[in-house]
């Protein structure tokens, strides 16, 4: 998943780190980075599992053999508390979109990939997910999809070219606790009803066994985490373990976040106990198309009943310009010169080769009822002479 480039006003970079008389902010920039993008963001909190002792760690067998596969009982496990203070100060000293590193306290923490990998005991190995995402076809895509989803799961319908989803609740049950697992751990997200085709090729080479590089991931996630200007941080406990292993300065006047949201046995089973429905059962969402029916439907009532009451108004003024036209007659004996004649013909109904008329006495309203329409004015009778 490339990396956007980052704005102008960040892209040039000093030319050697000054942390400032606080030793908090490597450059002007950077302070004001914090002021305005990061001091007010919240953390996103990491989830793991809780493991204990034992051939399974105390967990079902079928995620304990993809840990084991994968050799992730350190980054598996659930993660440290954390230090919100630090978290931010991370994400302000980054200032270049390619940085390896961030000042915390006057002192350099490491997020590369190999720094990522060593923390959590990982090797540098060679990630066959990035080389599927760059490379996977639409057939191959959609085994993927199958791979990971309950029979009868299709694409929720695009919002764009190239934008592949699939609803959540449709994975089977096992992708569920993975899925669990890396929107906060490994690419998180705050989005739990939608899963993207990079969530989703992620769970099937988690799944098959297939090669992740780990650091590579999460440092390229941080990244693009930092060039936003609004939602979560990401990785707090990460970064927190992080800045602990560089040796930054751990006040006792630090606020502790605790970090409760374990992934527990209970939420395991939970997972493995639901049975979605496939997707040809599930109550259709209505389509563009459906939309524009309706609209149409409404609008060609509305019409309708616009038609019916024009009627009713040059009715009635065909019986006013009659009368009118007699008191004149009455009051002046002489012949009228050029007296106006009543259009007879405004008066012809509309007829419709494909639509029966609507009866005149009902009428549908804008907000989709049917409304009695208001009993007609009667036209007012001549006075008698």
């Amino acid at each position: 998943m490339a990396i956007k480039r980052a704005s102008k006003a960040r892209s040039a970079a000093p030319a050697e780190f000054e942390p400032d008389l606080a030793k908090k902010f490597v450059s002007a920039e950077a302070r004001k980075r914090f002021e305005q993008e990061v001091k007010d963001r919240k953390v996103h909190e990491e989830k793991g599992f809780i493991l204990q002792g034992g051939k399974d760690f105390g967990l079902p067998a079928e995620v304990a053999n993809i840990i084991r596969a994968h050799k992730w009982k350190s980054f598996a496990a659930h993660p440290s508390n954390q230090i919100l203070p630090l978290v931010r100060e991370f994400y302000s000293n980054i200032i270049t979109p390619d940085q390896t590193f961030s000042m915390v306290r006057g002192v350099k923490v490491s997020f590369s990939a190999p720094s990522i990998n060593m923390h959590f005991n990982l090797e540098d190995c060679e990630d066959k997910f990035s080389d599927m995402l760059e490379s996977v076809s639409g057939e191959e895509l959609e085994r993927v999809l199958h791979s990971v989803t309950v029979e009868g799961t299709n694409w929720l319908p695009n919002k764009g070219k190239g934008i592949f989803m699939c609803a959540r609740p449709n994975l089977k049950p096992l992708a569920k606790v993975w899925y669990h697992f890396i929107r906060t751990r490994l690419m998180p997200t705050t989005h739990i009803e939608t899963v993207n085709k990079e969530r989703l090729l992620m769970l099937h080479c988690i799944l098959e066994g297939n090669s992740i590089n780990v650091g590579k991931i999460v440092q390229r996630e941080i990244l693009g985490c930092n060039l936003k200007q609004k939602g979560c941080l990401f990785f707090s406990s990460l970064i927190f373990e992080l800045c602990v292993r560089a040796g930054v300065n751990i006040s006792s006047t630090d606020e502790v976040l605790a970090n409760t949201a374990a992934i527990s046995t209970t939420a395991i089973k939970r997972f493995f106990q639901s049975t979605p429905k496939p997707q040809q059962e599930q109550q259709p969402m209505p389509s563009a198309n459906q939309d524009l029916v309706s609209s149409v439907q409404q609008l060609e009532a509305m019409v309708r009943h616009s038609m019916a009451q024009q009627q009713k108004f040059w009715q009635f003024e065909k019986e006013a310009h009659t009368w009118m036209k007699r008191m004149f007659q009455l009051n002046f004996p002489k012949k009228l010169l050029n007296s106006p004649v009543f259009p007879d013909d405004i008066l012809v109904p509309f007829v419709s080769t494909t639509v029966e008329p609507a009866a005149p006495s009902h009428a549908v309203s804008p907000t989709g009822r049917c409304d009695v329409e208001e009993e007609a004015v009667p036209a007012p009778q001549p006075p008698r002479t």
